[in-house]
This record gives structure tokens, C-alpha cells and sequence, in this order.
């Protein structure tokens, strides 16, 4: 049975609540008018780190939920590396070409050509997103594009104004911890563990896909020429591209897709009985 993991999100009220029941503050930005299918939006939820959370510009939220229209085909990519069984060509065209004088063989080999494999590439993704004013230009477009930057640059944490040039010499990355599973604290669980130095950042993508602990590579914004009577722009256009925070393998695959994996395994129950 595949876990639940859907998130309900409650624009009016500032909550967020998970299947288990409990709510958090976050705050909501994009567009979070009904007129948008859910199949055809994206949804975006920055879980920031509490340790670094500047209060004066984040509000204390802990979470920060953006939600835009999708703009163009959606298009994933990830790729797999791979090396020959044999050794390097410097060395067979030193051996070969003697092996060639004396037998008129070399040593190339059908069997020599296969390969091994050395890795794969993280889910790679980039998405179009479209934010337009309808009844405020702030929430629904300036500021969404503002945090989805953000996800992309590291903290200088609370105590910037106490000790400023420390906090800029020591910067605190974005993205998830890659220590997690190593970290003493998680592998005994006796000692009180606390990930709240970083960031979680998880992507819906309409009914199709959640993809979690994603890091974003690059980010770039298409300000529209329109602008309101305080020099903001009324419309603009993010292109993200993000990648997942580690290769995916072919059981993960299936926690991305869960409303496909939950089906197929649904039909796979039924022919069995």
C-alpha cells in the first residue's frame, strides 16, 4: 500500500495540515484562486530552517507555499554513465598494435566492449511558471518570485546583526542536509536530534507528481513591462530548474508518481485475487 503523503493547503486560513492531523503556519503566495485546475498547477513548499529564519523578512513562517500555473510541456530528464570492461585505449593501442605485428589479431573483443555501469544523473527538471495579479500584486507576483530565489542562495542566519561579518564569512547552505543519516543524533535515537538547520524543499506537480528534497540549480525571472502605479510588475514569468537532492532509484520512483503507483498496484491486487 503506498503511503499517504498528500498535503491539504488552506489558503484562507494559514495552515497547513498533514494526513496525521497536526498544523503548522505557513504563508501562502501565487496564485490561490479556485479558477486553476489542480492538474494544471504547481505547487511549491519551502520547509525552512528554524535556526536561520530572519524574522523581519520571513514573518516567522515556517513554511512558505507558492503556487503558479504550469506554462509549457512538463519534461524530465536523467541519464546513466557508463564505462568499457576493458582497460583504458591508450593501453590497447600500445598492446594492441604489437599483438597485431606478431599474430595479425588484436586485441579488441566483443566482450571487451561491454559496459560497466558507473552512476546515474538526479532527476532533472525545469518548469515554467507564470504569475499574474488579479487582486494583489505583492502576494501574487512579487513575492513569489522574490522566495523562489531565495531557495537558490544560502543564509547568513539570525545573529547577522550581532556578529555581521561572521555570519558572511560562515555561510549556511539551502537544500537538505547531506549528512541526515549519518548525523549521531538520528542513528541513536536516544539523543535528541534536531534538523532544523536546513532546508526542505518539496514540489507538486498537479495530480502527476511530488517530488521531495529537491535543490534548485539555477533560477531565471521574465519581469513583464507592465507595471502597477507602484513600479511593480503585474505579470512575470519564473523558469526554475531544479534537480533531486540524489539519484533516483527504481523503487523511489514510484514514491514520485503516488497516485500512479497506488493505481497499478490497485489493478496488480485485483488480478492476483
Amino acid at each position: 500500500m503506498v503511503k499517504n503523503t498528500t498535503k491539504v493547503y488552506s489558503g484562507s486560513t494559514g495552515l497547513i495540515k498533514s494526513p496525521s492531523g497536526g498544523s503548522q503556519s505557513f504563508l501562502s503566495l501565487g496564485n490561490w484562486s479556485n479558477d486553476l485546475p489542480v492538474q494544471y498547477e504547481v505547487v511549491i513548499t519551502d520547509k525552512r530552517p528554524k535556526d536561520y529564519t530572519d524574522v523581519a523578512k520571513y514573518n516567522n513562517e515556517e513554511f512558505v507555499i507558492i503556487r503558479a500555473a504550469l506554462q509549457e510541456k512538463i519534461t524530465t530528464r536523467t541519464e546513466a554513465t557508463w564505462s568499457p570492461l576493458a582497460a583504458s585505449a591508450y593501453a590497447q593501442d600500445i598492446y594492441g598494435g604489437l599483438t597485431q605485428y606478431f599474430t595479425n589479431r588484436t586485441l579488441v573483443s566483443t566482450y571487451a566492449s561491454r559496459r560497466i555501469w558507473t552512476g546515474s544523473t538526479p532527476l532533472d527538471f525545469t518548469l515554467n511558471l507564470k504569475f499574474e495579479a488579479v487582486n494583489d500584486v505583492s502576494k501574487e507576483v512579487l513575492k513569489p518570485i522574490i522566495e523562489l530565489q531565495r531557495m537558490s542562495l544560502p543564509f547568513e542566519g539570525k545573529s547577522r546583526e550581532e556578529h555581521p561579518h561572521l555570519t558572511k564569512v560562515f555561510l549556511a547552505p539551502p537544500g537538505p542536509d547531506p549528512y541526515e543519516d549519518f548525523r549521531i543524533g538520528n542513528l541513536i535515537k536516544s539523543i535528541d536530534y534536531k534538523p532544523n538547520q536546513y532546508e526542505n524543499i518539496t514540489i507538486n506537480i498537479g495530480m502527476l507528481m511530488e517530488i521531495k528534497k529537491v535543490i534548485v540549480k539555477d533560477i531565471t525571472i521574465q519581469h513583464s513591462l507592465k507595471f502597477d502605479e507602484l513600479g511593480r510588475p503585474v505579470e512575470a514569468i519564473a523558469t526554475v530548474h531544479f534537480q533531486t537532492f540524489e539519484i533516483i532509484t527504481k523503487e523511489s520512483l514510484d514514491d514520485i508518481y503516488p497516485q500512479i503507483s497506488s493505481t497499478s498496484q490497485t489493478v496488480e491486487t485485483e488480478n492476483i485475487k
